[in-house]
């Protein structure tokens, strides 16, 4: 459910009870997630991989650098 106190781009379906939620979640690239908590500015996170092959590499890099670009494509609204 959105609230009155979700951004446009927030993903997260809060429940009923929750009107004041402290977190949002935006867009998520493969193992890169977007949002925000505790009031703290719309940040990149991530899954912790291990051990990922070169070609698992590559697109963890592309996926990190499009989470990125979405954040500041968001930072403004």
């Amino acid at each position: 459910m959105k609230t009155a106190m979700c951004p446009r781009w927030c993903e997260f379906d809060h429940p009923a009870w929750d009107d004041e939620p402290d977190g949002h979640d935006g867009l998520c690239f493969g193992g890169v997630g977007t949002g925000s908590a505790s009031g703290d500015p719309l940040s990149v996170y991530t899954d912790d991989p291990q051990s990922l092959t070169p070609d698992q590499a590559r697109e963890f890099a592309c996926n990190l650098y499009r989470a990125a670009a979405w954040v500041e494509d968001q930072r403004d609204d």
